[in-house]
């Protein structure tokens, strides 16, 4: 009985899921039995009857009661029991989904049914009865387990989905912000449920003191760093004659000097203790021209040749470096493109794939690199931009 228990509760995780990824409320999850309505969920408990609800922990126990009191026969109650207790006493471990939109399919990750538990649903319009792909082995698997990952500028954007698609694959999440302080905090709060222990640190990655005392910290409370994503950036436009030196200042420092510090600090700690991985979040710009952005484009490409330079030095201690490199991505810092239909409908045209990327696409990516798959990969860039990169226009 456990097993038709937990695809259900899958299926009904999926819609949230799915909702929360296109940004819709949150729904509870019920199905019907003896005439109560209940939720499953250890993140969004609810308990209804009638007009009624409790909510958390006090929702989960009402749906205990409720099966209890309402089932007929002690073997069945009993298999309610143990349902219920197998969900609470492994509620960290995630169950993996394959959501899939008009043939379209997104990996998510959802609410935990069992300890290494693993659901696949396919959610779509279509007819059902075609074949269900499998997850690839990134989704399927923990395969950051225990390890500590430092990720800068998490508390949005492609940082915040990568500390989330890290954390899923079990490491132990230091989420740096210097912005977005409550976004930070919550992602925090919430990997620790999934990730045992993760924190949230601000620091300004251009300053040397704040970033040794944030690698301190996380090492104390956490343990030795084993990677290190250079996500932390800013850009702002001018016209290359007209570009304030205090603009230039801010773009390299942040953009250029702080994964340089960032990465000689957890460097040094993954020299000591066997190896690691570093991740720098580039951009196609290291390689493509964006005039009114010279200051950017000095950043990243010097990002290019920093990371080219390390891997090189730091392979002798197993430290691998690699960057990645997002081309057009739907975050905050493309939030006036976001809103613009003209230039939405251009960057379509631009884009051999026809449309911009998702966070989540890129920490992918990222996920790969940090994980023992990547073991014989370093110094190169991999473009996340839809074939950006490689767009010409006939002649």
């Amino acid at each position: 009985m456990l097993a038709p228990v937990a695809m259900q509760e899958a299926r009904l995780a999926a819609r949230n899921i799915r909702a929360l990824h296109q940004g819709k409320p949150l729904q509870p999850f019920r199905y019907r039995d003896k005439g109560m309505m209940a939720t499953v969920g250890r993140n969004v408990a609810v308990a209804q009857v009638g007009r009624f609800q409790l909510a958390g922990f006090a929702g989960w126990l009402a749906w205990l009661l409720i099966h209890l009191v309402f089932i007929i026969g002690f073997r069945r109650k009993l298999l309610v029991l143990l349902s219920w207790a197998w969900n609470y006493v492994s509620y960290d471990r995630p169950i993996h989904l394959i959501l899939e939109t008009n043939g379209a399919p997104t990996q998510q990750t959802g609410p935990a049914l069992g300890r290494n538990h693993e659901v696949i649903v396919r959610m779509s319009k279509q007819p059902p009865g075609g074949a269900v792909a499998a997850a690839p082995a990134s989704v399927q698997s923990r395969e950051l387990e225990g390890k500590v990952a430092l990720i800068t500028g998490a508390g949005s954007g492609i940082g915040h989905a990568i500390a989330e698609s890290f954390g899923r694959a079990g490491a132990h999440i230091v989420v740096n912000y210097f912005g977005y302080e409550r976004e930070a905090e919550a992602l925090a709060h919430t990997l620790t449920k999934s990730a045992d222990r993760s924190l949230a640190l601000k620091a300004d990655v251009s300053n040397r003191q704040q970033v040794a005392q944030m690698v301190q910290r996380a090492v104390k409370e956490l343990g030795p760093i084993n990677i290190l994503v250079n996500n932390a950036g800013v850009e702002s436009p001018s016209p290359f004659l007209d570009v304030p030196e205090d603009s230039w200042d801010r773009m390299v420092n942040i953009d250029l000097k702080g994964a340089f510090l960032c990465a000689q600090a957890c460097g040094r700690v993954m020299r000591e203790n066997g190896g690691g991985s570093i991740i720098n979040i580039s951009s196609i710009h290291e390689e493509v021209t964006f005039p009114g952005f010279t200051p950017y484009c000095a950043a990243k490409g010097g990002m290019r040749m920093m990371m080219r330079n390390a891997a090189v030095e730091l392979a002798q201690y197993r430290i691998r470096v690699n960057n990645v490199a997002p081309g057009a991505i739907a975050t905050p810092i493309n939030d006036t493109t976001l809103h613009n239909p003209k230039k939405m409908a251009e960057l379509s045209r631009l884009i051999p794939l026809g449309r911009m990327g998702q966070p989540m696409e890129v920490a992918q990516v990222a996920l790969f690199l940090a994980s023992d798959r990547a073991s014989y990969v370093t110094g190169s860039t991999y473009f996340v931009d839809g074939g950006f990169i490689r767009h010409a226009e006939a002649l």
